[in-house]
């Protein structure tokens, strides 16, 4: 029925003709409905809830005039993938999903869009475990023709520091101590003397503590021989 004026006739019971007359206002009560395509989730402005999942959601509301209403929603949720893979390797690491050497350890991410354009993550936790390869010499000759005039030791990427190296005769008298020095550089190391007197050839004994970069440490022990 719409709005207007009507009017109806009828008796009493006492045979006077009367009229009813009546004003009617008739508000309407809506349906309303959103069609939507989202990615992972969609936040419904009509009601503040964020959604995840595909569906038809409906949000019952009122007029100003009190007709009730219904807002719906149908609602289609594509995926957003996020891969996890976690590696360890040697050296380095060709990951397939972008064809990138990685030659540390770490967190990486690779983003892509599916077919339907949502975006998504590759995340790659990677551990690259390095051999922790030491040399220590068995012979060296300090005579300042600068080829193996000290001795000291040698080591790849992973190793950090000397922390200490000792120095004993056979009867394990203490002759030289060096703390906190570099690896690989032969400008460090013990050159062959005890304080400033030259020493003979012979064996000698040493200790050694060596820090490597992950924060573990090694403790070495062993025997060298000074030459002339």
């Amino acid at each position: 029925m719409e709005s207007g004026e009507y009017t109806s006739t009828f008796q009493t019971i006492d045979g006077c003709d009367s009229i009813v007359n009546l004003s009617l206002d008739v508000s309407e009560n809506y349906n309303m409905e959103d069609t939507i395509v989202s990615c992972g989730f969609y936040l419904w402005p009509q009601n503040g809830i964020s959604y995840s999942s595909s569906g038809l959601y409906l949000d019952p509301l009122q007029t100003v005039n009190g007709c009730d209403s219904i807002y719906s929603l149908h609602l289609n949720i594509l995926h957003v993938y996020q891969f996890d893979e976690t590696i360890e390797s040697l050296d380095s690491f060709i990951w397939a999903v972008n064809d990138e050497n990685y030659t540390q350890s770490g967190t990486y991410e690779a983003n892509f869009t599916t077919v339907e354009g949502c975006d998504s993550t590759y995340t790659l936790n990677l551990t690259i475990n390095i051999p922790k390869n030491i040399f220590v010499p068995e012979v060296f000759s300090p005579n300042a023709d600068g080829i193996n005039d000290r001795f000291t030791i040698f080591g790849n990427e992973p190793l950090e520091r000397i922390e200490s190296l000792t120095i004993y005769d056979r009867w394990g008298n203490l002759l030289a101590n060096y703390t906190n020095f570099p690896p690989n550089d032969m400008n460090y190391g013990w050159d062959g003397k005890a304080g400033e007197k030259e020493l003979n050839p012979g064996v000698y004994i040493y200790n050694a503590q060596v820090r490597f970069k992950d924060g573990s440490t090694s403790l070495l022990k062993g025997a060298v021989t000074k030459t002339k």
